[in-house]
């Protein structure tokens, strides 16, 4: 499961928090906590925040992921 403090994944410095705390907060009332939706979006965030050279994922980036979800559910607004 991925975590604030995980080993960096593209290159980054091995002590800089991947996901900034108000990411983690989406990411939690997003998944509810269940483990294979909160790899599923943290897998998306990442492999996108990866592609784009950054090294820290924001809110902005989880909620990205979350409305892909839900388009791709045919539930998007």
């Amino acid at each position: 499961m991925f975590s604030k403090n995980a080993p960096p994944y593209g290159g980054g410095k091995a002590d800089a928090a991947v996901f900034a705390e108000s990411a983690i907060q989406m990411l939690n009332a997003a998944s509810q906590g269940i483990p294979r939706v909160v790899n599923q979006i943290c897998g998306q965030a990442v492999f996108e925040a990866e592609g784009k050279g950054l090294e820290v994922i924001v809110e902005e980036h989880i909620g990205r992921v979350l409305s892909d979800m839900d388009r791709q559910r045919g539930t998007a607004g």
